[in-house]
């Protein structure tokens, strides 16, 4: 279902969605998350009473809320995933991200962060073309929201990842673009109606990528509102509830911003980078991974001249444990160590 509240009419009256507008109340996360008592103050008198407007937004909590799930369902999905994890395939990182399952894992939501062309994408990539080359019935969508993923890098990557399904992989690839949040909630909602009602369809989707939430989100928050805030839980909350309901692996990359303290929750004491978006953000997911560029160290040698090495971080994790780091090298845009 659509978070803008246009499509709540009813149970909203035509002419108090107009005057919710007028003050920018637009979507469900704006309605729920303000103090009534004060949304009633802003809008004209007599246009509806603090009772009525209560009912209204009991009624689209209601609407908008996450379905219940029973543990039947829940080990349906997992049962349904078993010999399909979803791994990284450099292997220490996969033993890092552990947690009892291996990997990326299923049902998680794992934020990966890093600064420009420190190799978020490139990890990202790297996972959906590693399982849609391992598993012919798998599926993955990519929301981009910064119009940067080409057919040219696309078509880089797959040559190195070897599987008996490659040659189908960019017909089960299926890339969205969303340049706002509303953008992207349609998407998320279709792809919740598909995993809702195909559980015996041929193909399943298993991974989704969102490159990159930054550009979604961050419009949304500021230093004087807690408004913003709570647009992002609320979203954050229904890509876990996705993710655990349907034992989908779910990345979100997130760009990053200076560090301006220094207590960072970092193995490495110089770093002067961190994710962007905030500290609450990291515990809306299950994991947060965030790659680098390391000092130069002579005592590592390069398998060759044109490759570049990275250290990837755990930084948090609920499923493993936290502040441990493996190396591995990207070439051309691309994971080659593995």
């Amino acid at each position: 279902m659509s978070h803008d509240l246009a499509s709540f009419s009813p149970p909203i009256p035509t002419a108090l969605l107009e005057h919710l507008a007028a003050i920018n109340i637009r979507s469900a996360p704006d309605l729920i998350f303000s103090d009534t008592e004060t949304l009633l103050r802003g809008l004209p008198r007599g246009i509806t009473t603090l009772s009525e407007l209560k009912t209204c937004i009991a009624r689209v909590i209601a609407l908008v809320a996450a379905e219940g799930v029973s543990a039947d369902q829940l080990y349906k999905a997992e049962v349904s995933a078993e010999g399909e994890q979803v791994m990284s395939g450099i292997s220490e990182l996969d033993d890092l991200l552990g947690g009892g399952l291996g990997g990326v894992g299923n049902g998680r939501v794992i934020e990966v962060s890093s600064d420009s062309g420190g190799g978020k994408t490139a990890f990202a990539l790297h996972v959906v073309m590693r399982h849609l080359s391992l598993h012919e019935n798998a599926a993955a969508l990519w929301i981009d929201t910064t119009s940067d993923l080409s057919p040219e890098r696309l078509t880089r990557v797959l040559p190195r990842q070897p599987g008996p399904a490659a040659s189908t992989v960019l017909d089960r690839l299926h890339i969205s673009q969303a340049f706002d949040l509303d953008a992207a909630y349609a998407i998320v909602d279709d792809l919740r109606a598909t995993l809702s009602t195909s559980s015996e369809a041929p193909l399943q989707p298993r991974i989704m990528v969102i490159d990159m939430i930054t550009s979604l989100l961050g419009p949304h928050l500021s230093a004087v509102s807690s408004q913003g805030h709570a647009t992002m839980t609320t979203f954050m909350r229904g890509l876990r509830d996705i993710a655990h309901t349907y034992g989908l692996s779910i990345l979100v990359l997130n760009a990053s911003t200076a560090v301006r303290s220094s207590t960072v929750p970092s193995v490495f004491a110089n770093r002067v980078r961190k994710p962007a978006l905030g500290p609450s953000f990291t515990f809306l997911t299950d994991a947060t991974i965030w790659f680098a560029r390391p000092p130069d160290d002579a005592s590592l040698a390069s398998p060759a001249a044109d490759h570049e090495r990275r250290v990837a971080e755990i930084v948090r994790s609920r499923v493993s444990r936290s502040k441990l780091w493996c190396e591995f090298w990207i070439r051309d845009g691309a994971i080659v160590h593995s």
